[in-house]
């Protein structure tokens, strides 16, 4: 996974996914390296292993989860951006005849709610990656496969772990944009009366 630290490492995860949505199955880039897995499970019985893997599957299972809640919430939110679209193309006309302070506030918000527009567009849309099992590969292993699985399980999570952050933080900032942007316009519309 790309990782991306630094200066503006936030702003810059976020043009990432607003550029995926234009370009499909490219990768974009997190916040952090997932966690690794470099246990080896040595000491663990039989009932250890298989709570791993149970383990591991209901936390597969949650991230899954928590992707679908965020995508339902982009969608509303999409909705939202749509409507605020709408709202700023209605009153362009009012905005640009009353100087250049309206226009420019005009300007800001109608760019405010583009960029807040597609982050949730990519939020609904960009290719997620998450840790998944190859059941060919576990049932290549030697027995016993328990161990093995347990393994590969445990490894899995952390992926899925920083693609979630990463989501929640993109449409966190898709709302904050759509927000901003109709704040912007709510302030300048009444010098336009």
């Amino acid at each position: 996974m790309k990782v991306v630290k630094g200066h503006c490492a936030e702003a810059r995860v976020y043009l990432w996914h607003c550029l995926a949505v234009l370009r499909p199955g490219v990768e974009v880039p997190v916040f952090s390296e997932p966690a690794k897995f470099d246990g080896d499970l040595a000491g663990l019985t039989d009932d250890d292993l298989c709570l791993v893997v149970d383990e591991a599957r209901r936390q597969l299972d949650r991230q899954l989860g928590d992707l679908e809640r965020m995508r339902s919430r982009a969608s509303a939110l999409v909705t939202v951006g749509l409507a605020e679209i709408a709202l700023l193309s209605g009153g362009a006309r009012d905005m640009f005849h009353h100087g250049c302070g309206s226009a420019a506030a005009w300007a800001l918000s109608t760019l405010l709610v583009v960029l807040g527009l597609a982050g949730a567009a990519a939020v609904l849309t960009v290719q997620a990656v998450f840790g998944r099992t190859d059941t060919a590969l576990i049932a290549d292993q030697s027995p016993p496969l328990l161990k093995p699985t347990a393994v590969a399980y445990a490894g899995l999570t952390g992926v899925g772990e920083e693609t979630v952050r990463t989501r929640l933080t993109v449409l966190r900032d898709s709302v904050l944009l759509l927000v901003l942007g109709a704040l912007v316009y709510a302030c300048a519309w009444p010098l336009t009366r």
